[in-house]
């Protein structure tokens, strides 16, 4: 887009009347503030505020949900092509599951 055409849609939006104010907007916002209380309630008011709507937690559940199905679906054919086996042995887990070599008590 050229630049005189940007600032010609610039001062064409720019000319546009607003609409008002519904009637009551005044009392709906002193309202709001009177239902709230204190608007300094600090992190902790305004986590319990989210965490107290069920829209924030249902979204919450939903994102947890997504992300971890998503991982385990990336992982799972990772987790099927690799050698268990010789990662076990590198690391040292094969003595767990040897057979103990002293047998004293026979």
């Amino acid at each position: 887009m050229k630049e005189d055409e940007l600032e010609s849609l610039i001062e064409a939006v720019s000319r546009k009347h607003l609409p008002a104010c519904p009637g009551n907007f005044d009392a709906n916002v002193l309202r709001t503030i009177r239902l709230h209380g204190h608007a300094d309630d600090g992190v902790i008011g305004w986590l319990g505020y989210l965490i107290m709507k069920g829209g924030f937690v249902v979204s919450a559940v939903a994102l947890t949900v997504f992300a971890t199905t998503l991982v385990s679906s990336l992982a799972a054919p990772a987790l099927a092509h690799s050698n268990r086996e010789a990662a076990g042995k590198a690391l040292g887990f094969d003595t767990i599951t040897e057979v103990p070599r002293f047998h004293l008590g026979e």
